[in-house]
């Protein structure tokens, strides 16, 4: 196999991963926003065979010897070819370390959380969600014993989402807010003043928010032949590619700011993946580079 070679099968591995997590990401996208209510064992069904598709995909010998030999030729790659390299071997060595039955299950678990979470709050249910709490830290803590049994699993997932970020490091940084922020709070709550916000609260008709949505994403420059909007129990951020990312948000009549705010945030995830870099698409590197800069450019709006 020449570099090359490798090359372009590094390109097709990740255009088949990035097809499965665009169907697995659709199928969510659907679940939480239009399906019916009991479609929820359905769609953990297909989840979990498009899971562990993506389980064998990444774990078969020959993306093994690839990812191995492209290591052993990283002189000869681009800086990201290099970089994609780095990503797709470190996913490698983690999700090897998952038996695939448990990792299919964990998959199907979540869907079926979400189902129950979306119920539990429209009808302020926590004990009826408590248990998946409880399946899903088990889990994630197992699966951090895969990863490195000899570190806390807090820092464990804390590092797959800041990159070398540990709960001391952590500890310092909060330790150093606590001693301008807390005392920052004691004079405000001296001060007792109370703030009107009866103006924020009065009757705001949803087809009336939802323009006003519209209007919002308009003055941030979002340009909606990429970007739609959806309403779902809780506002989130998807994307699928940089010519498709998806926004949702919930409206409560009596209060506009929530939207409002949830519209703006949300847009701010959605103008990130908007530019992101066409060389960079159907690519590991196709998102946003941590959790922490992805939200520093949502709460920068």
């Amino acid at each position: 196999m020449t570099v090359e070679q490798a090359i372009q099968k590094l390109d097709e591995l990740q255009k088949k991963k990035h097809a499965l997590r665009h169907a697995s990401g659709l199928i969510y996208y659907d679940g939480v926003t239009t399906a019916p209510e009991g479609a929820s064992a359905g769609r953990g069904e297909t989840l979990g065979v498009l899971s562990s598709l993506e389980y064998e995909l990444m774990t078969n010998p020959e993306t093994e010897e690839l990812l191995k030999f492209l290591n052993e030729h990283k002189d000869e790659l681009t800086p990201q070819k290099a970089r994609e390299t780095v990503m797709l071997t470190r996913e490698y060595d983690q999700i090897s370390k998952i038996p695939q039955d448990e990792f299919v299950e964990y998959q199907i678990m979540i869907n079926e959380a979400q189902d129950v979470w979306h119920k539990a709050k429209r009808n302020n249910d926590y004990p009826s969600f408590a248990p998946y709490i409880d399946k899903i830290s088990k889990t994630l803590r197992k699966f951090a014993s895969y990863f490195n049994p000899d570190e806390k699993p807090y820092n464990v997932w804390l590092d797959l989402y800041e990159r070398g970020l540990t709960m001391e490091k952590l500890d310092v940084f909060f330790g150093k807010l606590k001693e301008v922020i807390v005392p920052l709070i004691s004079k405000i709550q001296e001060k007792g003043d109370v703030i009107d916000t009866s103006f924020i609260k009065q009757d705001f008709p949803i087809d009336k928010q939802r323009i006003l949505s519209d209007y919002l994403m308009e003055v941030m420059c979002i340009d909606r032949k990429y970007c739609g909007i959806g309403e779902s129990e809780h506002p989130f951020t998807i994307n699928f590619n940089k010519n498709d990312v998806r926004i949702t948000t919930k409206y409560h009549q009596d209060d506009m700011t929530n939207s409002m705010y949830s519209v703006i945030h949300e847009g701010g995830h959605a103008l990130y993946e908007l530019h992101t870099g066409d060389e960079l698409q159907y690519t590991c590197l196709a998102s946003g580079i941590s959790m922490g800069v992805h939200e520093s450019q949502s709460r920068l709006f």
